[in-house]
């Protein structure tokens, strides 16, 4: 989602991607660190998605793009549509 959102944005680089990658990443070595530390099984979404979702947030809030993150979607309007039809 963050790779689209760097295209739909038309952004020089994939900051977004390039953040949300390395956060996947840590959350990942988190979930596994724990693991062998209590010696349990941990669910791996209680590291990922809060690592995932709280730095693209962080990354969006330095960039001043919060507002533009935050009414990002890939839906198209209902007008889209309708230009396409059209033509």
């Amino acid at each position: 989602m963050m790779l689209r959102f760097d295209s739909r944005q038309a952004l020089a680089s994939q900051n977004y991607f390039y953040v949300n990658f390395f956060s996947y990443i840590s959350g990942l070595c988190l979930t596994v660190g724990v693991m062998h530390f209590f010696d349990s099984a941990q669910p791996a979404l209680l590291y990922l998605v809060p690592a995932c979702i709280l730095s693209s947030l962080l990354t969006a809030a330095v960039r001043g793009e919060l507002k533009t993150l935050l009414t990002f979607s890939e839906e198209q309007s209902k007008q889209d549509g309708d230009d396409k039809k059209g033509r």
